[in-house]
């Protein structure tokens, strides 16, 4: 099967054990299911690196893929979507940062793009969760940038004051992919409007990075990660 989990976080540095122990995320199983969780060197990117082991050093990249059991794939976020991608034929996974450059560029649908190209995953054979982001109630852009969504997604993706929409956005290209759109979930919570659950960027910042916490969103194959 796989693993997947979306938690608050804060200091980048501790592993994956003590991860476990932050806001009431008690389950020490999982520690047991996926020992190691890599992360990448975030920079908003379209990059996708396919990891065999845990590496030494972060790669630079926004999005990873492996089909190694028990090797976590993570990603920090706040504000931006966590896209997870299960592969259960195969089976493989995949785990991408989407901010509003990544989407853009459509990493959430490269990501699948390589499994396919790595692994053979058919797209028709993922499901795709669409973590906690923020939300269009929340995320205001400029003029320029809602158009170029439109016209790269559909006018559907933004509304007439230029609400943003990244899950549309996400789901859109995925299902361009040949992901079944039925696979495709998305959580409802918005980081902007629920900072009594998650990190948001948008709403607690004030335009400086250090100033919220950032979310750990990971995803890992067990020892039975095939579903028959």
């Amino acid at each position: 099967m796989s693993s997947f989990y979306q938690i608050n976080f804060q200091n980048r540095t501790v592993d994956l054990t003590a991860i476990t122990t932050f806001r009431g995320f008690e389950d020490q199983s999982l520690t047991q299911l996926i020992p190691q969780v890599a992360f990448c060197r975030q920079t908003h990117s379209d990059v996708v690196v396919h990891l065999e082991a845990m590496p030494e050093t972060r790669p630079t990249a926004d999005a990873m893929i492996t089909r190694t059991q028990r090797l976590g794939l993570g990603v920090y976020t706040a504000d931006c979507v966590p896209v997870f991608v299960f592969d259960s034929q195969t089976p493989a996974i995949g785990i991408a940062h989407a901010g509003w450059r990544g989407t853009l560029s459509r990493i959430a649908a490269k990501t699948v793009m390589a499994m396919t190209e790595t692994f053979g995953t058919q797209p028709k054979n993922c499901q795709i969760y669409l973590g906690a982001s923020i939300q269009k109630c929340c995320y205001v852009v400029r003029q320029d940038l809602a158009d170029q969504f439109a016209c790269a997604f559909g006018d559907e993706v933004k509304t007439e004051t230029h609400f943003l929409d990244l899950h549309y956005a996400n789901r859109a290209q995925l299902v361009r992919q040949g992901v079944p759109s039925k696979a495709i979930v998305a959580s409802p919570y918005c980081t902007s409007c629920r900072t009594d659950l998650f990190y948001s960027y948008r709403a607690e910042s004030n335009g400086l990075a250090n100033q919220t916490g950032r979310m750990v969103s990971a995803i890992g194959l067990t020892a039975k990660a095939r579903l028959s």
